[in-house]
């Protein structure tokens, strides 16, 4: 019986490598450190350390609900996409490979996948912790907004926290359907051969309800972007808010993109029950045919053919709108304008003594 000895030059090589990561790891744990002693030091000399520290807790708790957030969702959709798997399903040869390679890290990637996303997610959470708390502490202005009638406190605080979530969860049911579809073919509950095209019943409800939760999440965020156009600039004039063409045509198309996106959501729930893929199929198409000619088309039509020819018209009304809303916000709606007769003492000299004395 032989053994092979590990060559001194490697265990020496081995060893000056652990010890420059652990040298490399100390010098950031180093700057980290000082960073946040000096950040606890200069808050503590103004006497706001509860600050620093409720933003510490604010970040951590996002990054707690971001993580599991997105974690949770993803693993339990693999999960029911994995164990609703047909048992004795006929693979393809390649089919074969993918198993014989996956099998033996399925249980990692069961938990690593949602764990990587779930971590980005945490990030992307964390990032939003002065919003969240904004929101959370929101006050109305006591001023009403001349285009919905909502307190203007509305789309300061609340139409951003409520995009930020819409979107945050669209994300989450767009990988999770991904994560299943990806299982569900893998594993056999998805076949093509030629023009054939089965799908299991158990992936077919979770797919179609999935489908059907990410639509209507994208009907609820189309709903939001009406009132995102006060707060936009404007197609019709150089400023911020909704002009004659968001309030004409923008506003209106948007409601009704909304609508249609509800109904194709519930084209998908039926398609869960009876397994029949064309009417959700046609309706997402004609979803994005609509998106494209209702909101997009015809505002560009309304704006170019309508407004710009007769500008001052049509936008006058807007126009003064956003003026007394700027006067509004810096107090100063209230001050009344008298014309008088401007009186000017001049006396001969007092511009040359007045440049002597600036020079």
């Amino acid at each position: 019986m032989t053994s092979t000895a590990t060559p001194p030059a490697n265990r020496s090589r081995a060893t000056l490598a652990i010890s420059a990561a652990v040298v490399g790891v100390l010098v950031v744990l180093f700057f980290v450190f000082a960073n946040v002693y000096t950040d606890i030091l200069w808050f503590d000399q103004l006497g706001f350390v509860n600050v620093l520290t409720t933003q510490w807790i604010a970040t951590g708790a996002m990054f707690l609900v971001g993580f599991l957030a997105m974690f949770v969702p993803v693993w339990a959709s693999l999960q029911i996409a994995y164990r609703a798997r047909p048992m004795y399903a006929k693979l393809n040869s390649q089919l074969d490979r993918y198993q014989e390679v996956v099998e033996p890290l399925r249980r990692v990637a069961m938990v690593g996948i949602p764990a990587v996303l779930g971590l980005f997610a945490g990030v992307t959470a964390a990032g939003q912790w002065q919003m969240v708390l904004q929101w959370w502490n929101r006050t109305e202005f006591g001023q009403l907004d001349p285009q919905f009638g909502l307190d203007i406190s509305f789309f300061v605080y609340e139409l951003p926290f409520w995009r930020g979530i819409i979107a945050f969860a669209s994300a989450v049911v767009l990988l999770a359907g991904l994560a299943a579809l990806a299982t569900g073919y893998l594993y056999g509950a998805i076949r093509i051969n030629g023009r054939e095209f089965v799908i299991s019943r158990t992936l077919r409800i979770q797919l179609a309800l999935t489908a059907a939760l990410y639509i209507a999440l994208q009907g609820v965020s189309i709903w939001f972007d009406q009132y995102a156009t006060v707060i936009q600039p404007s197609d019709g004039f150089l400023a911020i808010g909704a002009g004659f063409t968001e309030v004409n045509s923008t506003i209106p198309s948007r409601g009704i993109l909304a609508g249609i996106a509800l109904l194709v959501a519930a084209l998908f729930v039926i398609t869960a029950v009876i397994g029949r893929w064309r009417l959700p199929i046609v309706g997402t198409a004609l979803l994005l045919i609509s998106g494209l000619l209702i909101g997009s088309v015809y505002p560009w039509i309304v704006q170019r053919f309508q407004v710009e020819p007769n500008a001052r018209e049509f936008e006058a009304p807007f126009i003064e709108r956003n003026i007394q809303a700027t006067r509004d916000a810096y107090n100063v709606s209230g001050i009344e304008e008298i014309s008088y007769d401007a009186v000017t003492d001049a006396e001969q000299g007092a511009l040359r003594e007045d440049a002597e004395t600036t020079a």
